[in-house]
């Protein structure tokens, strides 16, 4: 058929390539001994017959043999040495162009300073309500489980700017830069970008002359030169620069500490983005240029589960999995206590039996990255390791995709609980009082999860609205 044809083609042009690697490899490795061969055989001609015209004594003669070959032998290492340095060229080239890569952690730094500033405000204004009687707090709560997570004009796209990916246009941080000197704000560490330049009027000017910068009151973009200026909204700018999905435009929304939070839709659709936003992974592109914000209240810790389920192997256990970075962060915690309560998360979210039994605490059977057991053991396992560490906003992507009907219900179940108990396996004799409130937020595409959520939202077409509750409201 035409695919075993094809097939064949390329297997004999793989041959053909790793036979002449080969042959370069032979030849380079062997260069030295022939090129001190080819000498030595030169002088034997050469010397040979001057010691019979007696030109040359016959101990001279040999000396300068035996120094042929210690030459010889010491060029070889020479040579090698040079070869191993010119063959890692690549791999250095490619270190030294990762270290050069283009950094966000400025844009980071500046995003967890804003939200500790709103944090601190947002405070403020809850005790200030709360010493005036305007709110009131529930008898298991405290002020800091008052704030919700607000999220509100935040946009997102994943932008190609020649062999950078995500890298953010640099109209908008001018514009943020413009913005802010105006406002008074603080904007990110500005990057540097070829192929652009700032004009005399401080807007930035692409390669095609096109300018843009922000206007304070309506919040538009404008385009253009000075004959034919244009305002553009931030939506239609983006669509403009960007053709690519996971896109997210004019992101609003709210949720309370305390909920179970889905996300559904199509592939593509942008629940990824907006999970990996929520963590802090992903910076949106209009921070510090509009009024836009991302809260996540700075005291809670946010703990994310990839779809990709990842498993320390092959030299660690199932029990070193799931106290990854607690053994050190929590020694007023007994192990053996702990562990029961690893033994116990792990046994209730239904993960195979026989790694239950001795090989709980064995190591060298899990296999690289957890290769040697199932998909859904090494999902079980992600999710357990969270639960362990217990945060107190935990953001897992897709939980259902690896796992059957019956484990599924039985991850609905630790996640109603982690919210409701505020823990999983935690004492029940503590009053609740004493734990902040959890939450957890997952994106999905079985209807069970999305039923069992108090608050569902839908991501179609780059936004992301919230449903309206069934009939009857979410049962436990």
């Amino acid at each position: 058929s035409l695919t075993i044809s094809q097939y064949g083609i390329k297997l004999d042009a793989t041959n053909a390539a790793t036979n002449h690697f080969n042959a370069a490899v032979t030849n380079t490795l062997h260069f030295a001994p022939w090129l001190t061969t080819l000498m030595v055989a030169a002088y034997l001609h050469v010397g040979g017959m001057e010691v019979v015209r007696g030109e040359t004594l016959l101990s001279t003669f040999l000396s300068v043999v035996a120094t042929f070959r210690s030459l010889g032998a010491e060029y070889e290492t020479a040579f090698l040495q040079s070869v191993a340095v010119t063959s890692s060229y690549a791999s250095v080239f490619q270190l030294t162009m990762f270290l050069n890569l283009p950094i966000d952690t400025f844009d980071h730094l500046d995003a967890n300073r804003r939200r500790r500033d709103d944090g601190r405000k947002l405070r403020s204004e809850l005790i200030k309500a709360h010493e005036l009687g305007l709110e009131r707090l529930p008898p298991d709560a405290t002020i800091a489980d008052q704030l919700k997570v607000v999220i509100s004009k935040v946009y997102f796209a994943y932008f190609t700017d020649g062999s950078e990916k995500n890298t953010v246009p640099p109209a908008f941080e001018a514009a943020g830069r413009k913005y802010a000197a105006k406002n008074g704000a603080r904007t990110a560490n500005p990057k540097k970008h070829q192929k652009k330049k700032i004009v005399d009027n401080g807007d930035l000017e692409d390669g095609d002359g096109t300018s843009y910068s922000l206007l304070d009151s309506e919040e538009k973009f404008e385009t253009g030169d000075a004959g034919a200026v244009k305002l553009k909204t931030p939506e239609e700018l983006i669509r403009e620069l960007d053709d690519e999905g996971g896109k997210l435009l004019n992101l609003t929304m709210e949720f309370a500490q305390g909920s179970i939070v889905a996300v559904v839709g199509p592939k593509g659709s942008g629940k990824s983005t907006f999970l990996r936003l929520l963590v802090g992974e992903l910076i949106p592109i209009f921070q510090g240029a509009m009024s836009s914000s991302l809260f996540v209240p700075p005291h809670l810790r946010v703990v994310q589960v990839t779809e990709t389920p990842f498993v320390l192997g092959p030299d660690e256990s199932v029990l070193d999995n799931l106290l990854y970075g607690l053994k050190s962060s929590d020694p007023s915690r007994g192990l053996k206590t702990t562990e029961a309560r690893c033994r116990e998360i792990v046994k209730r979210l239904g993960l195979s039996e026989h790694l239950l039994g001795k090989r709980f605490k064995a190591r060298g059977f899990l296999g690289s990255a957890g290769s040697s057991i199932t998909r859904s053991d090494r999902q079980l396992i992600s999710i357990a390791r969270a639960l362990v560490m217990n945060p107190e906003v935990l953001v897992v992507h897709k939980p259902d995709a690896l796992l059957d009907d019956l484990h599924q219900g039985k991850v609905l179940e630790l996640f109603r609980e982690f919210v409701e108990r505020r823990g999983v396996g935690m004492d029940p004799a503590e009053p609740l009082i004493k734990r902040r409130k959890r939450t957890v937020v997952y994106s999905t595409v079985e209807s069970a999860f999305e039923e069992a959520a108090h608050v569902v939202y839908e991501a179609l077409d780059s936004k992301i609205t919230r449903k309206p509750p069934p009939l009857g409201g979410v049962s436990f």
